[in-house]
C-alpha cells in the first residue's frame, strides 16, 4: 500500500524517503495493522534512523491499548497532533502522585506540547486514536526514555481504568 515502507517490528514500520505525504487513505492501513497487533497499536516512523535529532511518527492506538508511563530526559520536547480520535494525557510527579490531565481530540484541542521532563500516561478514549508525534532525538539507549518504578501500577488496561475511576474527582483538568 505505502511504497518505501520497511517493517521494523510487529508494531512498527519506517518510511524511507525525503518527501512523504500522509493521505487519509493511510489511516485505514494503520487501523488494520493495529487490529492485528498484540499491543493494539501500529506506528510509521519518518526519521531515517534512531540517531536523528528529530523523531516523527504517525501512531495508531486502539482504545484499550496500554502505553507505559514514561518521561524523557531534560532538554527534550514532545508534541502530539491528533489526526483522528481522542485521548487523555495524565501527568504525574516523580513520586507517582497525579498532577492533572488534558483532553485531546480531532474535534477540539488537537495539539499538545510537553517541554519538560515529566511523567505522563496516554489513554486513548476513542475506538481508534491516530496522531502525529514529534519528539527530540536521538533515541539510542535506555537512558533516552525513563520508566518509573511505580509504573507497574499502570501496566494493564484494568489497572488504568481503576486509577481513572478512583481518581476522577481528584485529578484536575488542566
Amino acid at each position: 500500500m505505502i511504497s518505501k515502507l520497511k517493517k521494523i517490528s510487529e508494531y512498527t514500520s519506517r518510511f524511507y524517503s525525503d518527501i512523504f505525504q500522509f493521505r487519509k487513505k493511510y489511516i485505514g492501513f494503520l487501523k488494520k495493522k493495529a487490529d492485528r497487533s498484540k499491543n493494539k497499536s501500529y506506528r510509521i516512523l519518518f526519521h531515517k534512523n534512531n540517531h536523528h535529532i528529530t523523531h516523527e511518527m504517525i501512531i495508531c492506538f486502539k482504545k484499550n491499548a496500554v502505553v507505559p508511563i514514561h518521561k524523557h530526559p531534560s532538554g527534550r520536547s514532545e508534541s502530539y497532533h491528533i489526526v483522528e480520535g481522542s485521548m487523555n494525557v495524565y501527568f504525574f510527579k516523580d513520586d507517582g502522585k497525579p498532577t492533572g490531565y488534558i483532553e485531546l481530540s480531532d474535534k477540539n484541542c488537537f495539539y499538545y506540547r510537553l517541554s519538560l521532563s515529566k511523567f505522563h500516561l496516554l489513554v486513548p478514549t476513542s475506538k481508534y486514536l491516530v496522531y502525529h508525534e514529534t519528539i527530540t532525538g536521538p533515541f539510542i539507549d535506555k537512558k533516552d526514555i525513563i520508566y518509573p518504578k511505580w509504573g507497574k501500577n499502570f501496566d494493564n488496561e484494568n489497572k488504568i481504568k481503576f486509577f481513572i475511576k478512583n481518581n476522577k474527582n481528584a485529578i484536575k483538568k488542566l
